[in-house]
């Protein structure tokens, strides 16, 4: 049971971080977008 959460605890980070690059990748098309 502990390592079914800690498995979905892992699925939320990684989808996290993926959220952080896909933010981070919009922001620099805007800023090319301005420039």
């Amino acid at each position: 049971m502990k390592n079914l959460q800690s498995l979905k605890d892992g699925a939320k980070i990684k989808r996290l971080l993926y959220l952080d690059q896909f933010l981070l990748l919009i922001k620099a098309i805007d800023w090319v977008n301005v420039s």
